[in-house]
């Protein structure tokens, strides 16, 4: 059984972790800690992502890395799957939908 102790870090540990999404939401620019975080993937995905150009970084002194927020949601939200009704309102090919009247 968890002594009061334990439950009293466990708590503080998961309020800490609150309070750094929450400041993690209000700021515009991440660094690569903060991106990774506000991402839930490794730092190492994170720089293999950049290295291989397939989500947009800015290095303003060559070295540091940083991440406009806006630029990581739109990554997020890539390759969006389609629900089955999506599916069902594409058009199949050589094949016209019946217009109703």
């Amino acid at each position: 059984m968890e002594n009061l102790s334990e439950t009293i870090l466990r708590e503080l540990k998961e309020i800490k972790s609150l309070v750094t999404l929450q400041n993690l939401v209000a700021k515009q620019t991440l660094n690569l800690d903060e991106a990774a975080t506000y991402m839930a993937i490794s730092k190492s995905t994170l720089y293999k992502l950049t290295s291989t150009n397939k989500i947009i970084c800015y290095r303003p002194t060559g070295r540091l890395i940083y991440f406009k927020k806006v630029d990581l949601d739109n990554f997020l939200l890539q390759g969006k799957q389609i629900t089955l009704e999506e599916a069902m309102e594409l058009p199949v090919a050589g094949i016209r939908k019946p217009v109703l009247k």
